[in-house]
C-alpha cells in the first residue's frame, strides 16, 4: 500500500478525535476497514505472528457492515491507538516498488 494512504488513514483516525458530523465517521469506518484488511492481509503474507491478529481486532472494530456502537469516550482512546499502531507499522505495510 502507498505510504500516503497509511498517512490519510492515520490523519483522518486523528480527525476523528474532533467532533465532527457522523458521515465523517461512516466514511472513516470503510476506510479503516479497507486499510485494516490489507494491513492484516501484508502482515500474515510477511510471516509476522501478532500483527494480523492486531489488525484484525481493529478491522472487527471499524467493521463498517456490523457496526460496534461505543460512546465518544471509549472511541477517543481506540481511534488515538488505531492511528499511532498503524503509524508506527507503516515501514513493514509500505510494498517497496
Amino acid at each position: 500500500m502507498p505510504i500516503l494512504i497509511i498517512y490519510a488513514t492515520t490523519a483522518m483516525l486523528l480527525l476523528a478525535l474532533l467532533p465532527l458530523p457522523y458521515d465523517f465517521y461512516t466514511i472513516l469506518r470503510l476506510v479503516a476497514f479497507i486499510v485494516f484488511s490489507w494491513a492484516a492481509y501484508m502482515s500474515y503474507k510477511n510471516e509476522t505472528q501478532i500483527l494480523p491478529w492486531a489488525f484484525g481486532l481493529l478491522l472487527v472494530l471499524f467493521n463498517p457492515i456490523i457496526p460496534i456502537h461505543l460512546s465518544r469516550e471509549v472511541w477517543i482512546p481506540i481511534d488515538l491507538g488505531a492511528a499511532l499502531f498503524i503509524f508506527m507499522n507503516r515501514k513493514s505495510l509500505v510494498v517497496s516498488q
